[in-house]
C-alpha cells in the first residue's frame, strides 16, 4: 500500500449557507495506487457539497532525503530553505516517462538514490534546470540570528540618519 496526500478547496459558509472563504484542505489516504486513492476520496467526499473536487494528489514518499534543505543568502539579507524534496520532485517529473509515468517510481528508482548522498546532484539540478520562481512559494524564510554584540557596534559606530 502507498500512501497519497488529497488536497482541495472547500468553501467555509455561513448559517444561511453564503460562502464566507475557502479553505485548502488535505487528507491521506492509503492506496495500491493514484486512481484507487482518488476513486476513494471521491466516494468518501460525494456529499460534501462544499468541495469542488481534487486539485492535488502527491505521492507521500518518506526518506531521509526529504529532511534535507537548501539555504540560500538572498539580497534581501534574509535566509531561505527550500526543501530538497521539491528540486526531488522537479527532476523525477521530468525523468518519469522513463518509469510509466509514475512519479513514485521516478523518485525511488532513480532521483532518490542519485541525490541521497550526493550534494553536488541536487544543487546542479537546481540551478540548471528549475528557476526561483519553480521553488519560491515552497521556501521557508528564516529569521537572522544576529548576536546582540553587533547592535551595540551598529549603535556606536554605524551610519546613523536622521529625517
Amino acid at each position: 500500500m502507498k500512501k497519497f496526500k488529497m488536497t482541495w478547496m472547500e468553501r467555509v459558509v455561513d448559517h444561511e449557507g453564503d460562502t464566507l472563504h475557502h479553505e485548502e484542505k488535505s487528507q491521506i489516504i492509503e492506496a495500491e495506487n493514484e486512481d484507487a486513492a482518488c476513486d476513494q476520496w471521491e466516494k468518501e467526499n460525494e456529499h460534501n457539497e462544499y468541495q469542488n473536487g481534487l486539485d492535488d494528489v502527491v505521492e507521500i514518499i518518506e526518506t531521509p532525503l526529504f529532511d534535507k534543505k537548501i539555504f540560500l543568502d538572498m539580497p534581501d539579507g534574509l535566509t531561505y530553505a527550500v526543501p530538497v524534496e521539491v528540486i526531488a520532485r522537479d527532476r523525477a517529473e521530468h525523468y518519469k516517462n522513463e518509469f510509466n509515468d509514475d512519479l513514485g517510481e521516478s523518485l525511488r528508482e532513480d532521483t532518490i538514490p542519485l541525490f541521497l548522498d550526493n550534494d553536488y546532484e541536487i544543487k546542479d539540478w537546481a540551478r540548471n534546470n528549475m528557476n526561483w520562481s519553480d521553488v519560491k512559494d515552497k521556501a521557508i524564510t528564516l529569521k537572522k540570528k544576529i548576536d546582540s554584540d553587533e547592535y551595540q557596534e551598529v549603535w556606536v559606530n554605524g551610519e546613523m540618519k536622521i529625517k
